[in-house]
């Protein structure tokens, strides 16, 4: 009787399994930062979306003006009182800062309106009326992950994927 040879896998056949293994493996590490990457552009925009809804809300109920004072890295809300702008500084409107990778860019009638002077007015006013300064606010990430927030002059507010 005649013994078969011992057979088992070469060393170039098992470089090739831990080669395809290890490029599957990074093509799947990509894809997951970059579904993340469009999360958090889609997370800050719903956030602020929301936060904006509120803020028109309270001010009707409060029948009081409150705005929204946009910058390059982030966003902060006021609220006018005795002739002047004050910030909130507490509570669901306090100052909120966005991810390094996310980029604001303001337009008001079509114009950019991001703020320099942190002491000065909010761009977007909510009034106690019920209307709305209108508004584009563009979400920018990494890539092509971008999304809007638009508010028209009625008050109503939509986040929408800019293609």
């Amino acid at each position: 009787m005649v013994r078969p040879k011992n057979r088992g896998f070469t060393l170039i056949e098992l470089l090739a399994v831990i080669l395809i293994m290890g490029v599957v493996s990074g093509v799947l590490v990509l894809s997951a930062d970059l579904a993340s990457g469009q999360a958090k552009v889609r997370e800050e925009a719903r956030r602020f979306a929301q936060l904006m809804e509120l803020l028109c809300e309270e001010a009707v109920l409060q029948q009081r003006e409150l705005g929204a004072w946009i910058e390059p890295g982030g966003y902060a809300f006021r609220v006018w009182e005795s002739e002047i702008w004050m910030p909130r500084r507490a509570g669901v409107f306090r100052s909120r800062t966005v991810p390094d990778a996310l980029e604001l860019q303001l337009l008001i009638e079509g114009k950019p309106a991001l703020a320099d002077d942190p002491a000065g007015p909010p761009q977007v006013v909510c009034y106690s009326s019920g209307e709305l300064t209108p508004f584009v606010l563009t979400l920018a990430g990494p890539g092509d992950r971008r999304l809007s927030v638009t508010g028209d002059a009625l008050g109503h507010i939509e986040v929408e994927p800019i293609p």
